[in-house]
C-alpha cells in the first residue's frame, strides 16, 4: 500500500522536473504525459486487453520524459510478463491518472492578459473597493457587555428560576443601595457659606456716594 501511495508522488515530483528542466518535443508536456496516460488505458478497456499498444504508448511516454521511466517501468513490467499483469498494470495507470488529473480545460501556453485584465478590472470596482481593508478592532465596551450576558446567562441556567429570582432581587437592592448612598452623600454635604461684604472688609458703594 506503501508503494502504491509513493508511486504517483514520485510522478508527480519527476514530470514538474521534467517540465522545468528539460525542453520535451511536445509544446505541452503535462497535457502529452496525460493524454498518453489516457491512452494506455483505453488499450487496455478493449476485449482481450490490448496489452502490446499499451505498451507502445508507455514506452513512448518513457523515452520522452526519462524523469518518469521508473514509474512506468513498472507498468511495462506487468505488460511484458508472461502472461500478461493487465489488471495490476491498470490499476497502476489509474492511480497514476488519479493522482495528475488536471482541471477541465485546462491549456499551455495560453495568453492571460486578457483575464488578469478582466480580473484587475473586477477588484477596481466600487463593490470590492475596500476588499483589502482590515476589519475594525474589537470594542472594548461591546466585549465587557458581551461577557457580562454570558455571564448572567450562565448563573441563570445554573441556578434556576427560584434561584435566578432571587439573583435578580439581590443585584436590585444592591443598585438601590448604591443609589442611596450617593444620594445622602449629595444632601448630607455642608452648604456652602456665603460671605457678605462686612466679613470681607469691603465698603459698600452706596454709602460711600
Amino acid at each position: 500500500m506503501r508503494r502504491l501511495w509513493a508511486a504517483p508522488l514520485v510522478t508527480a515530483l519527476a514530470l514538474w522536473w521534467t517540465v522545468s528542466s528539460t525542453a520535451a518535443s511536445t509544446a505541452c508536456p503535462p497535457l502529452d504525459y496525460l493524454a498518453g496516460i489516457a491512452q494506455a488505458q483505453a488499450a487496455l478497456d478493449t476485449t482481450p486487453p490490448d496489452t502490446g499498444a499499451t505498451a507502445t504508448v508507455v514506452e513512448r511516454l518513457s523515452r520522452t520524459y526519462p524523469a518518469v521511466r521508473p514509474t512506468l517501468s513498472d507498468v511495462l513490467a506487468q505488460l511484458q510478463a508472461t502472461p500478461p499483469g493487465a489488471a495490476r498494470a491498470r490499476a497502476r495507470l489509474d492511480t497514476i491518472a488519479r493522482t495528475l488529473a488536471l482541471p477541465r480545460g485546462s491549456t499551455c501556453n495560453a495568453d492571460q492578459r486578457p483575464a488578469r485584465s478582466a480580473l484587475d478590472g473586477v477588484y477596481r470596482s466600487s463593490v470590492f473597493a475596500n476588499l483589502d481593508q482590515k476589519p475594525p478592532g474589537p470594542n472594548p465596551i461591546g466585549q465587557f457587555l458581551s461577557w457580562l450576558s454570558s455571564l448572567l446567562r450562565g448563573l441563570t441556567g445554573a441556578l434556576g428560576p427560584a434561584g435566578s429570582i432571587a439573583l435578580g432581587a439581590a443585584l436590585l437592592a444592591g443598585a438601590l443601595a448604591l443609589a442611596a448612598w450617593r444620594l445622602r452623600g449629595v444632601l448630607g454635604s455642608r452648604p456652602a457659606r456665603i460671605v457678605t461684604a462686612e466679613e470681607t472688609g469691603g465698603a459698600d458703594p452706596e454709602r460711600e456716594w
